[in-house]
């Protein structure tokens, strides 16, 4: 099984490895980039040396008509211009000329740092659920690591131990610092951070389910308001 620090060096090859643009053939190394209807409008995920015009006298840069903004076409050198399909390959060659080259045309070339397979989302990994979501069936880091609280406990007849008695001056401090996160991330984590610092600190009851009708509820292992 993948350590949590295997896991994000697996992401970060990845990352690093989607940035090299570099192919190769037997003869030499080229850069390329490939336009699809997806990465026509991923600018942000384009090579340096890919951008847009700016200006009609600008060569080597892409433009689309107002008309057909899907649509990308390449300003060459001496003002020929190549319409790119959803297939093509943009090539920028040692001298610095970019020239469109069909898919067909290109598949000799290979990546000089492939890209590794996505790891296996690894649900059981520490940390997981807190770094990471699955949306729409897609691994996306959390913008905010998800914080998680267990829950106390059950003490069986077995298992129970009376447990230390919360200060008065540790009770200020949680509440004080409850308080505080309520302000900032909202109601629930000042809540979630009370029962993790209240629960352990419970004398739990060994009843069986219903003995502890009209008996105070913080200590009923069934009923109290800080087991989930």
């Amino acid at each position: 099984m993948l350590t949590n620090d295997e896991y994000h060096d697996i992401l970060d090859t990845i990352k690093a490895a989607k940035s090299d643009f570099r192919y190769a053939d037997e003869d030499f190394v080229v850069e390329a980039y490939q336009i699809s209807k997806r990465s026509r409008f991923h600018e942000k995920e384009w090579p340096k040396w890919l951008q847009m015009q700016k200006s009609p006298t600008q060569v080597n840069r892409v433009y689309s008509e107002a008309s057909h903004p899907n649509d990308l076409i390449l300003m060459m050198a001496g003002g020929v211009e190549q319409p790119l399909g959803d297939t093509d390959w943009l090539v920028m060659y040692p001298n610095g000329e970019l020239t469109v080259v069909p898919e067909r045309d290109f598949r000799g070339f290979n990546k000089v740092v492939p890209i590794p397979e996505n790891p296996v989302i690894p649900e059981s990994l520490p940390e997981f659920e807190q770094q990471f979501e699955v949306v729409d069936g897609k691994l996306t880091k959390r913008s905010v690591p998800l914080r998680i609280v267990d829950a106390p406990a059950v003490l069986t007849e077995s298992t129970y131990s009376a447990p230390d008695c919360i200060e008065v001056e540790e009770l200020k401090e949680a509440i004080c610092k409850a308080i505080e996160m309520g302000r900032k991330n909202g109601g629930s984590s000042a809540v979630d951070y009370l029962i993790s610092i209240v629960a352990p600190k419970i004398r739990w009851c060994n009843c069986a389910p219903g003995l502890c009708d009209g008996g105070p509820i913080i200590s009923c292992r069934k009923k109290s308001p800080i087991v989930k």
